[in-house]
Parts: C-alpha cells; sequence; structure tokens
C-alpha cells in the first residue's frame, strides 16, 4: 500500500514538471524562442554551394579573428566611398563583373596603433546605404561590400591582373611611400606576415593575401590575422 500511494503521488508532480517544461502554463517562458529577429547577411556573389567550405586558416597568429560580412572592422573615419564612374586605370565602372576569378583580399589600415574602417562602396557608383551593399548603378572590378576590409576582385575573364594602387586609385584616394589616404609618416608594410619593403601601390594582388598597412608609431606586436568568411574563394 506504501508504494501505491508513493507512486499516486509522483504522477501529478511528473505531470506538472511535463507541462511547465513545454510551455503549458500559458505564461511567458524563457525557453520559447523570440521571434522577428533580423535575417543573417549573405552575399549573393558567392556559390551557396560552397558555403560548407572550409576556409583557410593561415598559421601567421594562434587566435586569428574571423570576418563577418556586413560588420566594421576599425574606426569608422571615411564617408562611405562613391564613385563617379568614369575609367580608372583603364577599367570601366560596369553593370556586372564576376566570374571564375572571383577572390578576395584583406587589407587592414593602422595609424598611429588605431585601425581605420576600409569603407564600403570603393569600386561602386550611387551604391545603396546598407552595413553590406547588393545594388549600384555600376561597379568596377574591384570593389568593397562593406567595413571589413575585404576587397573584391572580380574580372570577367582569368584572375585578372590587379595592384592595391588600382584599388587606392578607384577609391579615390593617394598610396605611396610618404602618403596613405591621407595619413603621413613611417610605414610599416606586411604582406602575409613578411615585411614588405617597396612601393605599396605595385603590390600585386592575389587570392587571400592580407595586407597590413602601419602609419606613424607600430603596432607593438604583430598585425591581427584574419579568417575569410567561410564559403570565400
Amino acid at each position: 500500500m506504501k508504494r501505491t500511494l508513493a507512486y499516486a503521488l509522483l504522477i501529478p508532480a511528473a505531470l506538472t514538471l511535463g507541462l511547465v517544461a513545454c510551455g503549458g502554463g500559458g505564461g511567458g517562458s524563457s525557453l520559447v524562442p523570440g521571434t522577428g529577429g533580423s535575417q543573417p547577411i549573405v552575399d549573393p556573389e558567392i556559390n551557396p554551394l560552397d558555403a560548407g567550405s572550409p576556409s583557410p586558416v593561415p598559421s601567421m597568429t594562434p587566435a586569428p579573428i574571423q570576418l563577418v560580412i556586413g560588420t566594421t572592422i576599425g574606426t569608422e573615419f571615411f564617408p562611405e566611398a562613391n564613385s563617379a564612374g568614369k575609367a580608372v586605370d583603364g577599367f570601366n565602372c560596369l553593370l556586372h563583373v564576376g566570374g571564375p576569378g572571383h577572390h578576395h583580399v584583406h587589407l587592414s589600415l593602422f595609424n598611429n596603433g588605431v585601425q581605420i574602417a576600409i569603407p564600403r562602396g570603393i569600386g561602386m557608383k550611387n551604391p545603396d546605404h546598407n552595413n553590406f551593399i547588393y545594388h549600384q548603378s555600376c561597379l568596377y572590378f574591384l570593389h568593397t561590400h562593406d567595413e571589413t576590409g575585404l576587397i573584391h576582385m572580380e574580372p570577367k575573364v582569368g584572375n585578372g591582373s590587379f595592384t592595391l594602387g588600382n584599388v587606392f586609385d578607384i577609391w579615390g584616394q593617394p598610396l605611396n611611400v610618404t602618403n596613405v589616404a591621407g595619413f603621413t609618416g613611417p610605414q610599416l608594410i606586411i604582406v602575409n606576415g613578411q615585411t614588405y619593403t617597396g612601393d605599396p601601390s605595385q603590390i600585386a594582388l592575389a587570392p587571400f593575401m592580407q595586407i597590413t598597412i602601419e602609419v606613424g608609431t607600430p603596432l607593438p606586436g604583430p598585425p591581427p590575422n584574419y579568417l575569410f568568411p567561410v564559403g570565400y574563394p
């Protein structure tokens, strides 16, 4: 009889716990997921089939920073870029770009130890004003969609032949051994973990290249290392 009574007492308690766990009480519950949140930003230029491909992990630093499209890396200093649409360095502003040679490089700029965000809209005429730019009147083979420092290279044929100087020319900013987008002073240029001592405008761009330019007082240690977004070629 005692065992039967114990079971009889346990059954209502179990039912009560089950209702609470399922939100059956009708009140608010932290277990109920929120709704109406913003959708994650996606890059329509990247093949969705590649979304599961691993992103290369550079080995220069033990804790690289994951780049997330539509975000800002550094302090916003420059306004959103907007090209006039004229030919620059022999490159025209086109309605459509892209092809099998669609690749990316990352550029980071520091002035006296402070990282300066590379603006979105470089290489675009009349870009929209989203955190990740989807639309524009025309664009060049070299352009930026956001403020992560990711530079898109999208020639229609082959892999293209581009330099960092082309990017700055399209942006409309100076780039030489004494001036980087208006910042002047001693320069330390690091390309894929190696110090570069030449003219920064002559750096030839290649897929997954990481370029850091430090103007003025350099960083106390090596610059940050970045992971490209998953699926980015």
